[in-house]
């Protein structure tokens, strides 16, 4: 599936081995090391990507950077930020580094949640180094490498199966669509042995209301493990006494795969600084006080093949302490804001994960670069679809996404569609692709 790539993109891709040894002693570094082991992953990556990458040679470029002039963490700031639906609008070819094609990387296909559905793609030298730090996150938190998984998520399609079913389920489990209803889902549960319970927080969340007395008995995980959306203290809580066991939360990205975890000593989000430099900014990109909110932008220290620097997540935080109380070197958020998934209502009144409207929507709609969904009532929905640039609908492309997103509706729910050369957006900025209007 991933074939080997000519002699120019080799060098950079070798250092992954001695990296990953480097970080199976994370319980040895203090803040020194992991700053010396940030910058001098940062060096590479920048100089590689202003060398081999078309976008990013044109961006230091243009912002009169020289291959070399990202030295330390503070000189990345010099860096012009990247946007997500920026970098979507080009062809692989300005994203992948010289001596890499697209059919030679594992493709990794977002879930739309920030309605601007992407492709990250990495070797496998590349996705074994992430999913090993994210392991080592596990193993922290006190996952066991024998624990048996029930995870309630998102399943994703096409190469995205591929992310779920190999990287973040391990084969000791089962893996639940949260897009099948909650009796369904709880159906499954009932019949899966498990000692982590993992998932999006919100349909654990609501799998908890429809558990009986029996199933509270007999359902007793270990530890659960939320992730994919906002999770708040309050839901993390109820899930914690629900299960009588501990609930934590994991910030994950398609682009960045583990990028924090939750502290069970402080609460507070440790960032993974060995594998991303993750900065909170404000509206100029300038870093913002601890304690004060702002927008998530990451650079990855390993992506070589397709490198995301300064690469704005479309995702809010509250910056937190360096390092964390804890005594652990890393970086904190306080909590992170965002990703609250609106859920949206079917005339009999049940509740439907967004994920099964832009599935659908996505699926018939190769064409599309963002979209919005605003569910106005219970027999209206109204689409904002805004085109790739270099890729018009054809005649009947809108009548087609209506379509789809009518047949997961079903009955007689009217469904509109427009297209939009931007999408609305709300407080400071941030995007709203699920809009759900009915209470």
């Amino acid at each position: 599936m991933l074939a080997p790539g000519p002699r120019t993109a080799r060098p950079p891709l070798g250092r992954h081995a001695s990296r990953l040894k480097a970080l199976r002693n994370l319980r040895s570094w203090d803040l020194g090391t992991l700053r010396a082991y940030q910058e001098s992953c940062l060096r590479s990556v920048v100089r590689h990507a202003a060398r081999r990458v078309p976008y990013f040679r044109r961006l230091l470029a243009e912002a009169g950077l020289a291959p070399d002039a990202i030295r330390t963490l503070p000189d990345l700031a010099l860096v012009p930020i990247s946007d997500r639906h920026a970098m979507q609008a080009l062809a692989s070819t300005e994203l992948l580094a010289q001596g890499f094609a697209a059919e030679q990387l594992l493709a990794y296909l977002s879930s739309g949640s920030t309605g601007e559905p992407f492709v990250t793609r990495r070797t496998r030298g590349e996705d074994r180094l992430l999913l090993a730090f994210r392991m080592r996150i596990l193993q922290q938190l006190g996952v066991r490498l024998t624990d048996r998984w029930a995870s309630l998520k998102w399943l994703g399609r096409e190469a995205g199966e591929i992310a779920v079913e190999r990287r973040f389920v391990p084969r000791r489990g089962r893996s639940i669509s949260c897009l099948a209803s909650v009796g369904e889902q709880l159906a499954e549960l009932r019949r899966t042995r498990f000692e982590i319970l993992g998932g999006l927080p919100v349909t654990i969340g609501e799998i908890t209301q429809a558990m009986t007395k029996a199933d509270r008995a007999t359902m007793r995980p270990r530890m659960v493990i939320t992730g994919g959306e906002t999770s708040t203290a309050e839901l993390r809580r109820h899930l914690s006494e629900t299960f009588s066991a501990p609930a934590y939360d994991l910030y994950g990205t398609n682009e960045f795969m583990a990028t924090a975890w939750q502290c069970p000593s402080t609460g507070l989000y440790h960032v993974a600084d060995p594998t991303v430099v993750l900065e909170v900014v404000d509206e100029r990109g300038r870093p913002v006080p601890t304690g004060e909110e702002g927008e998530i932008v990451g650079t990855s220290l390993h992506a070589y093949a397709m490198p995301f620097i300064r690469y704005r997540l479309d995702d809010l935080a509250v910056r937190g302490e360096t390092p964390c109380p804890c005594g652990a070197p890393w970086s904190t958020l306080v909590r992170i804001l965002g990703r609250v998934t609106e859920r949206f209502r079917r005339l009999d009144g049940t509740a439907l994960h967004p994920y099964a409207l832009s599935d659908a929507l996505m699926s018939g709609a190769p064409w599309l670069q963002g979209f919005q969904i605003v569910q106005e009532r219970l027999d209206l929905v109204r689409l904002r679809l805004r085109p790739l640039r270099s890729q018009q609908p054809p005649p009947d492309g809108l009548a087609r996404a209506a379509a789809e997103v009518r047949g997961v509706l079903g009955g007689t729910v009217e469904v509109t569609a427009e297209l939009v050369d931007e999408l609305p957006r709300g407080g400071r900025g941030k995007a709203l692709h699920y809009v759900c209007l009915v209470k």
